[in-house]
């Protein structure tokens, strides 16, 4: 005789599934509405990344690489508009990029009524978190020196990425307006080498982007084409997916660590945080300290590394564990403004941007409700923790990693007064291009065999070659495994720009705009060693030295210092600018 369940049982089964469903955060629309923001934060990244910041370069290079043809430079506008005085106004008379703005731009118009700021949050909070990092962003474009190569201010441009900024404040449909000025603005900075890395600026950039995601599913929700979460509020779903967001960023860091490490352990555990210190002090680090004050700094770095670094992977690998308890969150962020507060002192490279997005997450954290605090933690766990596993293919966010060897090398800009008085030159000073230089990138003037370019490697046998062969056998080992990253087209890029930057600044006596204390953070501190330039006279030469040191674990060993490029500076008439012609094979990679 079949039996049949009975009523009781059949609800108390399921009521149990209900609950294993909320703790695992299973709401169907609540995935819905998460999964149709992370693939439109995707393909929005590839839209302002590729189009407004590269000028969809990079898109012509991945079809050539993968297709094995050679398609003709196409870029969305030409370079010659960034010698004009507006840089925003001159690329929108080119037809391309006009219609990618317009494109932007008419969604947030189209749906402004549901975009206001009082359907995400009646309090404000949102409103002055987002304010706030656009701000942020416009920062440095509003404030960076006169542009000495392209010999323009672009007051127009400054101006227009201030007031997008502010009237964030009072709509947020402003905010993909901003990214696409801003983005446009910071592509005329990785012209002429085609090279500007964005990694200090990446998270902050992503939170808008994401912003601007969560505003177009608000939109769908309001117009009743994607379902409602029940128990997700437009504030709730933005911040729980910021904290995986941010999460993901530290996180993935860990993953390479350990992913780049034989056994997992090798980069804590015999990573050599004094070999990058040694380095950073080689380039210019903590120069109002003595030589001997600096070199042990370097020691007590070393002697304390293995737990620095330890106590740093365990704070990344915190970041899976963003969207847990809310305490929990606030404290994994503030231990990661430690963290980057702790690089800033044993390295002087400050992640200031990264550190504004975790106190605005912080700020938000904190005046969160109970209930909207149940929101975002009670039951997306699991969730969270999913998203973040997969944020390579979501968030795309960047996995630093790598191995410090003993050896080291930069460049060092020198200046040639006409009285034949030689300077040295802070690559600080060289803003905007101030990044292109401490990251010396112009290593391509260097005609030798190089192991490393500036301190470390991401191969454990090569970093482990370099520290066995010690000073001496260190040269013999470049010349038989290094790579001689020399390029004379590069080389004659770099000559016009440096011959054209310094013939304005001797033109004008100095840069006509500069904002001094009013300037944000750099992002790489480090000073020049030795007499340096400060526009006491018309500079006649541009030298850039080669150095090359070996740590020896007392003190940074000699090997090579010699001048491997003399620029002369010829006088520039005013408006006689032209666009550098750069040849295809030299546009690289977004790093």
């Amino acid at each position: 005789m079949a039996s049949s369940a009975s009523p009781t049982f059949d609800a108390s089964l399921a009521s149990s599934v209900a609950d294993v469903r909320t703790k695992v955060g299973f709401d169907k629309k609540f995935l819905l509405a998460t999964g149709l923001v992370l693939l439109l934060h995707l393909l929005l990244s590839l839209w302002f990344y590729q189009l407004f910041l590269t000028r969809a370069q990079l898109v012509t290079k991945v079809i050539e690489h993968f297709a094995g043809i050679e398609l003709p430079v196409f870029a969305l506008y030409s370079d010659a508009v960034f010698h004009q005085w507006s840089i925003l106004l001159s690329a929108s008379m080119q037809p391309l990029f006009a219609v990618a703005v317009l494109l932007t731009a008419s969604l947030p118009f189209i749906f402004r009524r549901e975009l206001r700021w009082a359907e995400f949050d009646a309090t404000g909070r949102l409103k002055v978190a987002i304010t706030v990092l656009s701000v942020v962003l416009t920062w440095q474009l509003v404030t960076y020196d006169y542009n000495l190569f392209l010999d323009q201010a672009h007051y127009v441009d400054r101006a227009l990425v201030l007031c997008l900024a502010l009237l964030v404040w009072k709509h947020p449909g402003f905010v993909p307006l901003l990214l696409v000025a801003a983005l446009t603005m910071l592509s005329s900075i990785r012209y002429p080498f085609e090279w500007l890395s964005i990694t200090d600026r990446r998270l902050l950039i992503d939170t808008l982007i994401l912003f601007t995601s969560c505003c177009a599913i608000r939109v769908g929700i309001g117009r009743g084409w994607i379902p409602r979460p029940v128990r997700l509020k437009p504030l709730t779903l933005f911040l729980f997916l910021l904290l995986c967001l941010i999460g993901a960023s530290y996180f993935a860091t860990a993953v390479k660590k350990i992913w780049i490490s034989p056994y997992g352990w090798d980069w804590f555990w015999e990573g050599k945080l004094g070999l990058h210190t040694a380095f950073c002090v080689s380039r210019g680090w903590l120069t109002v300290l003595s030589a001997e004050q600096r070199m042990e700094v370097v020691r007590w770095v070393t002697a304390v590394q293995v737990p620095f670094l330890f106590a740093a992977l365990l704070i990344e690998i915190g970041g899976l564990f963003t969207v847990v308890r809310r305490r929990l969150s606030m404290w994994l962020l503030l231990s990661m403004i430690s963290l980057h507060l702790g690089i800033f002192a044993v390295s002087g490279i400050l992640f200031w941007k990264w550190i504004a997005v975790d106190i605005v997450a912080i700020g938000l954290l904190y005046r969160l409700t109970s209930a909207e605090s149940a929101e975002i933690f009670q039951g997306r766990r699991m969730v969270a923790v999913a998203i973040i596993l997969i944020s390579p293919f979501c968030f795309r966010p960047v996995m630093l990693g790598w191995f410090d060897t003993p050896l080291h090398n930069h460049l060092q800009l020198e200046a040639v007064g006409e009285s034949g008085e030689v300077y040295t030159i802070d690559k600080g000073a060289m803003d905007p291009y101030d990044m292109f230089f401490q990251f010396n990138r112009f290593v391509f003037l260097v005609d030798q065999p190089l192991m490393v370019v500036g301190h470390s490697v991401r191969d454990y046998d090569v970093a482990e070659s370099i520290l066995n062969a010690g000073p001496d056998g260190v040269e013999q080992l470049c010349q038989e495994q290094g790579i001689n990253h020399f390029d004379a087209e590069k080389c004659r890029v770099f000559d016009q720009f440096i011959g054209t930057y310094f013939a304005n600044l001797n033109r004008y006596g100095g840069k006509p705009l500069t904002f001094g204390p009013a300037s944000p953070f750099h992002h790489i501190y480090g000073w020049s060693h030795g007499q340096k330039f400060i526009g006491q006279e018309p500079v006649r030469s541009v030298r850039v030295r080669f150095i090359q040191e070996y740590y020896d674990g007392e003190q940074n060993v000699p090997l090579f210092n010699e001048i491997v490029r003399d620029v002369p500076i010829e006088p520039q008439p005013a408006g006689d600018q032209q666009a550098v012609e750069v040849e295809p094979n030299l546009l690289s990679h977004l790093q």
